[in-house]
């Protein structure tokens, strides 16, 4: 018999997880962003060309290839952390884990990276869903947020991670450059100003006998840049940074807000103060005109940060630091980086200078 209809074979089991797979991802990528989040002029918060391309690739990874795990590369001060909150908004409304919805952990280092984007960017939009690890423990919430330190062993124990490779999450489904960020407006360019400082460019040498402040005799040798801080304290060399940087920010801008890279807490503490000296008249009308924020310094750190940070807030203006501001702390008003210590590592090198790229929105709309 001609013109009769072919029978159709029922679809197998993997054929029907394909098209629902597919179904999934036109659902999500067709469901809006979320728009709760506003700019500081009030407006919505729009997810830039980039973003979008970095959002759309990911949820197709994970939706439609049923890839485990997916690596996005953006440089610091791009909106990671606005691309993670919409893929979640759009895998929490794609019915992808239906009947319930699905299960978030957002790990970070520091409770600076986890307290900051609760309270500026999930908060607002999860709200009742979000749950902090630490201490107790909360079974009905989507979203947990935690330290990579509280989940991994301690003691004498490795934790879990070092089981893993490097380069365990395989290629990046899209890469937006600190370069690209530049050049499409989203960061602000920068120039680098090396400065050496005499015992950096011929080292120090001791003299025969020489004390320390402890009355502890100082090894012979011929100390170099790397030794500084953390074999030998130079204090003269820390002094003469101080008096260099505030010059530096007396013919360009003595308010312009600065952040200090040292080696360490100490080091930190030795050049605030070294600062505060050379800045005397400004102290006294702006007592926290100079400040250290590092993790050592608890409550009172925190208070630092949260007016350094504040733009609207004049004061701090200089912040010494070790680690604690060198990644993910969002600081739009900062104008000046200062690396006084050795940096080895070229992501470190762009992780801090991340924290002066970032466009403050009012001055770009006076620059238009």
């Amino acid at each position: 018999m001609t013109g009769a209809p072919r029978p159709t074979r029922p679809a197998g089991p993997l054929e029907r997880d394909t098209c629902r797979d597919n179904d999934r991802v036109a659902i999500a990528l067709q469901l809006p962003f979320n728009r709760d989040l506003r700019t500081p002029s009030g407006e919505v918060k729009e997810p830039r060309y980039y973003q979008r391309i970095a959002i759309e690739r990911a949820l197709e990874a994970i939706l439609s290839e049923n890839r485990p795990r997916v690596l996005l590369t953006l440089a610091t001060g791009t909106g990671k952390t606005f691309v993670a909150l919409q893929i979640l908004w759009k895998l929490w409304n794609s019915s992808w884990r239906e009947p319930r919805k699905p299960h978030f952990l957002y790990l970070a280092d520091r409770n600076i990276l986890i307290d900051q984007p609760i309270a500026r960017e999930f908060q607002p939009v999860f709200d009742r869903a979000i749950w902090k690890l630490q201490g107790e423990a909360k079974l009905g919430r989507e979203l947990y947020f935690a330290l990579y330190q509280s989940l991994a062993d301690s003691g004498d124990s490795l934790g879990i991670f070092r089981d893993y490779p490097a380069d365990y999450f395989e290629d990046p489904v899209y890469e937006y450059s600190l370069a690209q960020g530049i050049e499409d407006g989203f960061l602000a360019p920068y120039r680098v100003r090396r400065v050496i400082l005499s015992p950096d460019a011929r080292g120090w040498t001791p003299q025969a006998g020489e004390l320390d402040r402890f009355g502890r005799e100082i090894p012979a040798g011929v100390y170099q840049t790397t030794h500084f801080e953390r074999v030998v304290s130079l204090l003269k060399r820390t002094e003469a940074a101080a008096r260099h940087l505030t010059a530096y920010l007396e013919r360009s801008d003595p308010m312009a807000k600065t952040i200090v890279f040292c080696v360490d807490s100490e080091h930190a503490e030795q050049l605030r103060q070294a600062l505060s000296n050379a800045n005397i008249e400004r102290v006294r009308q702006h007592p926290d005109y100079v400040v250290r924020i590092v993790s050592a310094e608890g409550d009172v750190g925190t208070d630092h940060l949260k007016r350094f940070a504040n733009v609207e807030a004049e004061t701090p203006v200089i912040a010494t630091t070790s680690k604690l501001l060198s990644t993910g702390v969002d600081i739009p008003t900062v104008k000046n980086i200062v690396l006084f210590k050795p940096i080895g590592s070229m992501v470190e090198f762009k992780q801090i200078i991340g924290r002066g790229t970032r466009l403050y929105l009012e001055e770009r709309l006076y620059a238009a």
